[in-house]
Formats: C-alpha cells, structure tokens, sequence
C-alpha cells in the first residue's frame, strides 16, 4: 500500500467505503429476484453470483486502494458503485430507447456508452463531497430493504400458485373421463408472423404454397384473421382469457408480470382442459427462440437446455454482453441460451406425453431473426439490423425456414396423435412507423396475421369467417365439449405506454375498426 493511504482509521475507512459498491451489487440483485420470484425463478444460482460480485467488488476495491493516495478512495469507491450498477442497466436502457424512436442497435449502445461515461464522471465527481458515501449507502441501504420486500411478496406469490397447481391436479384427478376419447390440442404461437398479404405487400414474398401445404394437412387458412391486441402479451393473455382485457379508455392500468403468469398457465383455457382430464404442457424452444419460458405451472416442460440456465440469460439481458453477442457471435449464443427447432415438437411430445394433452408453445417467428438461410442451415454473415424492414431479402430466408419447420412439426403431430386440434397462428404482424398515427396501411401490417385451424372435421363448419386471437381456444374447446362455440365479436385495439421506457407505465387504449386494419395494395 502506498504511503499516503496509511494513517490512522485507514481500515475503518477502508471498510466503510465498501458500502456503496456492497450495498449496489446487493440491491441489483434482491430486486432482480424480486421482480421474477412469482414466476417460478429459482434463487439459488442468484446467491452465488451475488457473493461472488462482492468477492469481485472487494479485490478491485482492494487493489484500488493499494494503487491511490486515501484521498482518492472516495470516488474510486462511487466510480465502482456506479459501474456495478450502469453495468446491469443496459437492458432497461435499451427498452427505453426503443419506446421513444430509437430502434438501431448500434445508435443504444452509443447512447448507452455515453451515459454511461456521464455518470461515472459523475460518481467520481460525487466523491470528493464529504458526505457523498454517506448518502450513497443510505439510498441503497433503504433499496435494499425495498428489494428484500419484493423478494418475499414474489417469493410468497410463487408458493401460492404452486399450492394452487397442486389442486387444479387433483381436481383433474378426480373429474378425468376416461369413458370418452378426446383429442390432443396443440397451440403454437409465432411471434410477428403477419398474413400472406402483409408478407406479399412488405417482402414481395408468396405465402401461399404454405397455405396450401397446411390446408392438404386438413387446416383452414383463414382468409381473414387479425390480432385484437398489438402486443404480444396482450394479445396470449387475452387469447387465453377468451375475452378482451383492456377497454378503451386515456389512462388503464397494465401489468406485464400478470400477463406472463396468465400465458405461463394460470388461466381459463388451461383450468377447464384440466377438469377435462387434460394435462398441461409447454414447449419451449430455448430461451433465444422464445420470451415465454416454463414456470412450474405446467404439468409437462419439453424444453432445449442450453448452457446457461434461466437466471444466468435472465442477468445477461441486462448487460450489453448479451447484445453483442447476439450481433456478433449468434452461433455461440444460440449454444448458451439454447436452441431446438419447433419441428421437432412432435416427436417430442410423442415420446413424453400422453394424451389428452394441451400444449402451448411461443417462438419468436419473424420477432427477432434465427440466423439461418432458406434451407435452415446456419448463415455465415450476420444478419442487418433492418433485416424486417420492407424489400429485405433475409426476411425470405427466415419465412422460407419457419414454414418447412411448421410443416415438418405438423406432419409429426399427425403422425404421434389422433386427430389432434391445432392452431396455429401470429400474436400480431409488424411495426410500421406509420402505426402511432393511425395510418391504414400501417395499422394493417401491425394487426393483420396468419392463422391455420385444424380441429375434427365435424368442427371445421365453426370456424368463423373473421378469425382473430380472442376466439380461437373457444373454438378448440366447444369441439372438445360437443356445443356450438361462443364466439366473441371481433374488435381491435391500438395501445401506448403514458410513460415511454416504464414497464409500470399505464397505458392509453383506443377501439379501432376493422376497415383499418385490412391490408392494401
């Protein structure tokens, strides 16, 4: 240690200035746990980072001291509080960015590494107050506190759904009718995957080879299907709730948390199979092919393990690692996150389920891109930030390979069970910047989705004429229940958050018609 930093109170001071880095690295944490406790995460890997980032945090700080006079520990210790923290917020700061127009990749991190630098400039500055580390660690301090609070609601929140998935298992249990074969039901949701219309219109791409090949499968294609919701987990959880959650209205309340818990399972599509006899299953491709992950609610979870488990990818969003890899790496990451393709679901479930079984799956789609070519075999540059943007050609090869593993799926579903239900179809289409202001053309390429219906024949006649999201489980289970379904009206919505970059935000909901979302030419 140099000279100048020994003196009288140095370990004392030493110590204390251990607690704003300490008590950063403590909170990004608790609250980590905190905001994902009720949705099944597990906290042991989250105890074992969380040591270890203070293990980290206390030999830099170590060496920092040995290398700076004492009179630069202060801001040494606030640059490291700072850096831990600026560290784990590229996530939000990425989200934030996207909400109010800035959608280029490249253009977040450049603000994201300014920022940055402002502040832990500004954390040094900070340093030379007397009173900066005393303020800094009581603000964490009482964060912590809050944190830890979360972390025991949602930690109280997943042993109540856990209790109450035991009971829906014994109900099933004893409400089984094993008098009467029912079909297996199988639902795959395909993120951003718009009608052929959309496809033609945006990419000059011909979808209807796929239709065709579908309905030789015993599919209707419908000729009309839009989304009620412009979001994913608006449209899955009202899908999946048969009914519209969100009435028009200037400021509505919205709970992203409670959505994902209503898609994860805990709604009335899976408790009435359930009293049917049937038992709940998610298929879930990997952690890069899908943002809805197993939970403990289901019965069954066909899942590709990656290297990583759900807790590590879940911290890695947060920090730019995993963008760069992403961009740069795609093949390294798809091994860490995990990765299979949906075409092998059927063999899947064949080999581990029985029937009757509901089966729920989400893939990214046309969302984010699977860096393959036409054929499904790994492409060797990496994909344009704008490869959805309208004339891509890469968005060819990506539809191209979506189908053959749509349809090789199918085929394996047909070939595992017995007239099985399926529905197959988008959660919405793709933003257009026109969206926000309500212009057609753009609202039609936002709401405007494929969707393939394959029920038993003496159900098809049921299928409606407009088919969109909030109808679809109804018609799969009037068919299951021998009734004519209850169809819903068909309406649309158009939503905003009031508050840009806040997942909390209340949101402004508007009733659209059904004319301005019809694509044209």
């Amino acid at each position: 240690m140099s000279s100048t930093a020994l003196g009288p109170g140095w370990l004392r001071q030493f110590l204390f200035l251990l607690l704003p880095p300490g008590l950063a690295g403590t909170w990004i944490f608790l609250s980590f746990y905190g905001a994902n406790a009720d949705s099944g995460l597990a906290p042991g890997v989250l105890i074992l980072y969380a040591c270890a980032l203070l293990l980290v945090v206390l030999a830099v700080f170590g060496i920092g001291a040995i290398l700076l006079p004492r009179k630069f520990w202060s801001p040494w210790a606030l640059l490291m509080t700072a850096g831990v923290v600026m560290l784990f917020q590229y996530g939000v700061t990425a989200s934030a960015l996207r909400a109010i127009g800035f959608p280029s990749t490249p253009l977040q991190m450049l603000v994201y590494g300014a920022l940055t630098l402002a502040v832990l400039a500004g954390a040094c500055w900070a340093g030379r107050l007397e009173r900066a580390p005393h303020a800094v660690s009581i603000g964490f301090a009482v964060m912590v506190l809050l944190a830890a609070g979360q972390s025991i609601i949602g930690a109280f929140s997943a042993n109540v759904s856990e209790v109450r998935n035991i009971e829906r298992n014994d109900r099933q249990a004893a409400t089984q009718d094993t008098g009467q074969a029912r079909p297996s039901f199988f639902s795959l949701i395909l993120d951003t995957y718009a009608s052929a219309a959309v496809m033609q219109n945006r990419f000059e791409f011909d979808n209807q080879p796929f239709h065709r090949a579908l309905e030789q499968r015993g599919f209707e294609v419908a000729e009309k299907s839009y989304s009620n919701y412009a979001w994913t987990s608006l449209s899955m959880s009202s899908a999946l709730e048969m009914r519209y959650l969100q009435e028009p209205g200037p400021s509505q309340p919205y709970d992203s948390l409670k959505s994902a818990r209503t898609i994860m399972g805990d709604n009335p599509v899976v408790g009435r199979l359930r009293d049917l006899g049937y038992s709940y299953a998610m298929f879930n491709p990997g952690r890069y092919a899908t943002t809805i992950s197993c939970s403990g609610i289901e019965d069954h979870c066909l899942q590709c393990g990656g290297v990583l488990s759900e807790a590590e990818i879940l911290l890695l969003e947060k920090t730019p690692f995993a963008q760069l890899m992403r961009r740069f790496t795609p093949q390294q990451y798809q091994t860490l996150y995990g990765q299979c393709p949906i075409s092998q679901l059927g063999a899947e479930a064949g080999a581990r389920l029985e029937s009757p079984v509901f089966l729920l799956g989400h893939h990214m789609g046309m969302h984010d891109p699977m860096h393959v070519d036409a054929g499904c075999g790994p492409l060797d540059s990496v994909y344009p930030n704008d490869w959805a943007e309208k004339g891509s050609a890469y968005a060819g090869m990506q539809i191209e390979c979506l189908n053959r593993q749509v349809l090789e799926m199918v085929d394996s579903l047909l070939q595992e069970f017995d007239d099985p239900i399926i529905v197959i179809a988008g959660d919405h289409g793709f933003w257009a910047d026109g969206y926000q202001d309500f212009v057609p053309n753009a609202l039609a390429e936002r709401h405007s989705i494929f969707t393939a219906i394959r029920l038993p024949e003496r159900c098809m006649p049921t299928i409606p004429d407009v088919v969109t999201p909030v109808n679809h489980y109804e018609l799969g289970l009037a068919c299951i229940e021998n009734r004519t379904p209850k169809i819903l009206e068909p309406r649309f919505f158009y939503t905003r958050f009031l508050r840009e970059g806040d997942a909390q935000s209340p949101i402004e909901v508007r009733e659209i018609q059904k004319e301005d979302i019809e694509p044209r030419e």
